[in-house]
């Protein structure tokens, strides 16, 4: 099964809110178009998989909003490799 991109969204500035958007330009040379965080950088475009933001609400109970999380993009149909992190 081939991936979907089920959202697109971005923020005007670092800390401000996600907008989401029905279409943009997304680069490798400079991840979402008009996003603070697009810049050549490690952090150009961040993924969110639905499933997992679906695994939260249900958890917390209740269903967020999938841009409350931060992400660029939001797709299912995937699966991403785990990493783990040790300082």
């Amino acid at each position: 099964m081939a991936g979907e991109l089920r959202g697109i969204a971005r923020r005007e500035a670092i800390m401000a809110p996600m907008i989401e958007l029905s279409e943009t330009l997304v680069t490798c040379a400079s991840g979402v178009a008009c996003d603070p965080r697009g810049l050549p950088g490690p952090r150009q475009v961040s993924l969110l998989l639905e499933r997992d933001w679906r695994e939260v609400g249900f958890e917390m109970r209740q269903q967020l909003p999938w841009t409350l999380r931060r992400a660029n993009l939001l797709v299912a149909g995937i699966e991403l490799p785990i990493y783990s992190y040790e300082p």
